[in-house]
């Protein structure tokens, strides 16, 4: 009996102790991709050089974007002609249209 109580009384510390310390948690930072982690691209403020950078975006491409704007959403290059589906979809996750303001430079 006393073996019992014995083994009760260990087992009750021990997941006090698991409650204390708490499961094991994963750092967020740490299971973002790449491409989340780095500031994204804005498709109405991009130099031609951030442009170009982009995967799939020559000279050309690049010039149309900056032809192109402004854009309200970063579909719309794919709406106004400017890039195929295939090449925007290889750049989504690297690009925003933020609001333009006709005050600002």
């Amino acid at each position: 009996m006393l073996q019992i109580v014995h083994r009760l009384f260990v087992v009750v510390l021990l997941a006090m102790a698991w409650l204390c310390v708490g499961p094991a948690q994963t750092n967020p930072d740490t299971t973002k991709s790449p491409a989340r982690k780095a500031a994204r691209i804005d498709l109405n403020r991009a130099r031609l050089e951030e442009l170009k950078a982009l995967p799939g975006i020559n000279d050309a491409a690049a010039k149309k974007i900056v032809d192109g704007r402004p854009y309200r959403t970063a579909e719309q290059v794919v709406s106004k002609g400017i890039l195929s589906k295939a090449a925007y979809d290889r750049i989504k996750e690297l690009v925003i249209a933020s609001p333009t303001n006709p005050w600002r430079p």
